[in-house]
């Protein structure tokens, strides 16, 4: 219903995921801050986790065949048959 602030919510992420890659020991800071772990152990641990920021559109592809193996190992998993095409915002 609001894929305008749907974009401005997949933005923002990809943003703040770059900020944390880019300043571990300050969002380590956070991330102790927030009661998640220590700090020390996040400023180790933020430049091995390998999370990137990757919008729906680049991933899409890679989304439908992580679903057709979860099809395919257990249909229960995905509801019994793949998502359409709805599935998928467009923006």
């Amino acid at each position: 219903e609001r894929p305008d602030a749907a974009a401005e919510l997949s933005a923002a992420l990809g943003r703040s995921i770059s900020w944390v890659n880019e300043n571990s020991a300050e969002a380590a800071a956070v991330i102790e801050e927030f009661g998640i772990m220590s700090a020390a152990i996040a400023e180790k641990a933020i430049p091995v986790s390998g999370i990137e920021y990757v919008d729906a559109s680049s991933a899409e592809a890679d989304v439908k065949d992580f679903l057709e193996m979860l099809l395919e190992l257990d249909p229960v998993s995905v509801g019994g048959a793949l998502p359409d095409e709805g599935f998928f915002l467009k923006f």
